[in-house]
Order: structure tokens, then sequence, then C-alpha cells
């Protein structure tokens, strides 16, 4: 399937958007010392893969029951509302508003993506298949909305879920190596902001 260079330009926004913020957990493992090794990762970027081409997927099909303005604005309208809750949930996460999680309980994807080191359940330093599974699912959960969005507005699924499964493998490693390497957290501390940003900016394109 073609795509024009505009589109390749939106789906590379949104995958970026998507998964930006992984670039924090990654930091938060290296800095902690827990090995995601490439296998994982790689397994971790499939499962996004997977989980993002269905959303667009489901977007394109509901998309086709759709005027094409219609299907734009509300692909736009779910864009601008996923931007701006990544934004205010970033900015209330800033200012320590954030609910205390049960250390005894079974970890859940909401604490993973509070505290992404509760991954590693069993304190082995050493990202397992389980692990990465729950891990890969967490992740994925902010491109269930992105993805769907991209669907309404008619981007393709294929390359929507390639550049998000790539992005995600290359922002996981190197958020990692910095956090490993360096102890960098500024990029992780401002990174779903960010990406909120770009979600919004590419919702509100869909207006024009």
């Amino acid at each position: 399937m073609r795509i024009t260079s505009v589109e390749l330009l939106a789906i590379l926004v949104i995958a970026l958007a998507n998964n930006l913020d992984n670039t924090g957990v990654g930091i938060a493992f290296g800095m902690a010392r827990i090995r995601l090794s490439p296998l994982m990762n790689f397994w971790i970027a499939l499962v996004t893969f997977v989980i993002t081409g269905l959303a667009v997927a489901c977007g394109g099909r509901i998309a086709s029951f759709l005027s094409l303005p219609l299907a734009h604005g509300l692909g736009g309208a779910l864009l601008c509302a996923i931007g701006g809750w990544m934004v205010l949930s970033s900015l209330r996460s800033q200012n320590g508003q954030v609910d205390d999680a049960d250390p005894d309980g079974p970890v859940s994807l909401r604490q993973i993506l509070t505290d992404p080191t509760s991954a590693d359940q069993n304190r082995s330093h050493d990202i397992d298949l389980r692990e990465a599974t729950v891990l890969g699912v967490a992740l994925s959960l902010n491109n269930v909305g992105g993805g769907f969005s991209a669907g309404l507005v008619h981007l393709s699924a294929m390359w929507t879920a390639l550049f998000s499964a790539v992005i995600s493998f290359l922002v996981l490693w190197f958020g990692g190596w910095a956090g490993y390497q360096l102890g960098v957290t500024r990029v992780g501390k401002y990174a779903q902001t960010i990406a909120g940003i770009l979600l919004l900016v590419i919702g509100l394109c869909q207006f024009r």
C-alpha cells in the first residue's frame, strides 16, 4: 500500500508520541540495573506491533462506515483528548499526585506504568518472557487510543504498527543505555508531556 509523505509524517509522529514515554521506562531499568535483553525487547516490540495494528484496523473499520470529514473529525478529537490526558497526567505525577500501590499484591498494568521497575516481579534484575509480555501489554496501552485514531483518519495499519514497534525497541534500548551509563533522568521525566503535545498537534491538524 502506497502512502503519501504527509501520511508517513503523521504515522511517524503518532508512533513516536505513542512510545516516547517508553524512554522513561528504559531509563528506570538502566538506573535500577534491571537487564532487558535484545530478545525480550524484540518481544515487547512484537506485542506493540500486534496491539497497535489491531487498534488501527478497528479504527479503520469504523471509519469505513463514516464520511471522510466526520472520520477525520472524530480521529482528531480523540487524538487531542489522548494528548491532553497525557499532558495533565504527566503534570499530576510531577506534582506528586500518584496513587500508592500495594507492594505485597500482584503487579498491575497501572502499577508498571507508575513504577516501571515493578515489572521485575521476581527481583532477578533480568526481565524474563512472562514479565516482558506483561510489560509489553502495559506499554502498548498508550498505542490503543493513538492507533484507533490513526485508523479513523485512514492511516495504514501495517505502517503505523511497524513504526510503533521499531520506535518502541529503539527508545527502550536507548533509555536503558542512558540510565545505566549516564544516570539520565530528565529525559524520562518530560517524555510523556512531549508525547502528549505531539498527539495534540496531530489531532489539531485533522481539523484544517
